[in-house]
């Protein structure tokens, strides 16, 4: 559980890193932090909308595979033989 805040933590810094470097926001003056925080809150939400999508697509999936009871039998007496 460590482990994973920590990765947390490092890819929320990575993003900070990104944004401030990308919109070129100085943070020693308050528009600068205001700026930064609505960009911040921003890119959480598009993260956020993003993992939602992926994993309502992955949950959609069929993740079975298609596989007849005929052809399963057939496998399996192959390997005991």
């Amino acid at each position: 559980m460590k482990m994973v805040m920590f990765l947390v933590v490092i890819f929320l810094l990575i993003g900070s890193l990104m944004i401030l470097g990308a919109r070129d926001i100085s943070l020693s003056n308050s528009t600068g932090r205001k700026t930064f925080f609505l960009s911040f809150l921003e890119w959480m939400g598009v993260v956020g909308k993003s993992s939602y999508d992926t994993a309502g697509y992955a949950i959609k999936q069929d993740w079975l595979p298609n596989v007849s009871q005929n052809s399963s039998n057939s496998s399996i007496r192959k390997l005991l033989r």
